[in-house]
């Protein structure tokens, strides 16, 4: 232990590590959160994590106390990335023995540490943990770090070996899957065999990586299915659990949109089969302006008014502030319960006014038959304005389109903002 180590000090880092984390990784769908704000929530846990490098094995020690105790997946995330620093086996085996007990919660953390370190500090792991014989956490942690960052992690597969996608736990065989739709060769004979899988993930995970690589025959129905019983999964839960039930059905929902082409006639069916504000996010993702008439009967919602002016906004390109579209934010009321849909996403968001944005809506000509964003039909220049200087949700848009001009352009709009620099830039020099 060093000398002059200040235990309170130490714990500080800690849980800023893990604050500071937990921020990066619930951004992505965030209206708010601008390119420099996450830049500076980088530089703050860049120190936090220095400051638990500095400290050394006493500091692992702090570490594993604060996960006992929190038992979040930023805990696990700092533990992961002090112990995988300072090459400290026993810390990492330790971590490895609390994830196995509660992997829904707490394997994530340890796929950003992986992530986002140097690929020398990873490399030795990625290649062990990936081997046939691995176990399960192991080789689940190995495969997303793959699929985050292909081209970054040394020893990184050129293809996808079949005992991956054969193996006899579903969440390898889904991560595996991950690893396919990430590397630009064309996925083997066994990744189309997943989309009739016994599990819904797996299958779905197949559908969303035959799409990558333009199979995507057949894809968007197999996906639908797996949102379909996604969506039974999430009436029948509560708690922690319906939180991950919503976390996948978004991702699933997310690609679905981009499956199912613009125009599409059983589009409109399917947003009224979904829950409101998952059909909201659906119209976001897919960009078609055709759907705005379902966007504009959500306006008439108060539980779901801010969203779908948001949404509508977003579509548009027109700014209801900006063009006097907004109604008077309502006196607070201290007695007046907040409804349940109301998530802290829609703090901040303003109130819509639904006559106005009708009129300004009917006024409106944009193009159709293609996917907008702010107004705009994607092309490269568009999207790289976007990724430079929209919020996060926009951002997160902005990427996935921005695969049909540079399909391996490698930008995580989760990871440390050095790397999502280095990738804009790679991407703004290529388009000059």
């Amino acid at each position: 232990m060093h000398s002059n180590l200040i235990p309170a000090l130490v714990k500080r880092h800690a849980g800023d590590a893990a604050f500071y984390w937990t921020l990066h990784n619930k951004s992505a769908l965030s209206p708010h959160l601008q390119p420099e704000r996450l830049w500076h929530f980088s530089q703050l846990l860049g120190a936090h994590l220095e400051g638990l490098q500095v400290a050394g094995p006493a500091g692992l020690v702090i570490l594993r106390g604060e996960l006992q105790r929190w038992r979040g997946a930023g805990e696990a995330f700092a533990l992961a990335w002090a112990a995988i620093r300072l090459h400290d086996e026993a810390a990492l085996a330790q971590l490895l023995a609390e994830i196995r007990q509660q992997p829904d919660s707490l394997l994530r953390g340890l796929i950003s540490a992986l992530a986002c370190l140097p690929a020398s500090d990873v490399a030795p792991l990625i290649t062990a943990w990936s081997q046939p014989g691995a176990g399960t956490v192991e080789a689940v942690a190995a495969l997303r770090a793959i699929a985050l960052r292909p081209d970054a992690v040394a020893g990184a597969p050129v293809s996808v070996p079949d005992h991956w996608l054969q193996h006899e736990s579903p969440h390898v065989r889904a991560a595996a899957c991950r690893v396919a739709a990430a590397l630009p060769v064309t996925p083997p004979a066994a990744l189309d065999a997943l989309r009739n899988d016994a599990d819904s993930a797996v299958r779905a995970e197949a559908a969303i990586a035959l799409a990558h690589h333009g199979l995507a025959s057949g894809a968007a129905a197999t996906l639908l299915r797996s949102v379909q019983e996604q969506l039974a999964v999430l009436a029948s839960a509560s708690g922690w659990y319906q939180q991950q039930a919503q976390r996948r059905l978004q991702r699933w929902l997310r690609h679905l949109a981009w499956l199912v082409p613009p125009g599409h006639p059983d589009v409109p069916a399917l947003l009224e089969h979904l829950p409101p504000r998952q059909a909201l996010h659906f119209v976001l993702q897919h960009g078609d302006p055709a759907l705005r008439g379902f966007v504009l009967r959500q306006l008439e919602q108060p539980e779901h008014a801010r969203l779908a002016g948001w949404v509508w906004q977003t579509l548009t390109g027109v700014d209801l502030h900006a063009n006097g579209l907004l109604l008077p934010e309502p006196p607070y009321d201290p007695d007046q319960p907040l409804h349940e849909a109301n998530p802290d996403a829609d703090d901040g968001l303003p109130l819509p006014n639904p006559a106005a944005v009708r009129a300004c809506d009917a006024a409106l000509s944009l193009p159709v038959g293609q996917r907008l964003l702010l107004g705009q039909p994607h092309s490269p220049e568009n999207l790289l304005m976007v990724l430079h200087e929209a919020p996060q949700a926009l951002r997160q848009i902005a990427t996935r389109a921005l695969r049909q001009f540079a399909p391996q352009h490698g930008l995580n709009i989760r990871a440390p903002w050095w790397q999502q620099h280095a990738a804009l830039a790679a991407l703004s020099g290529a388009e000059r």
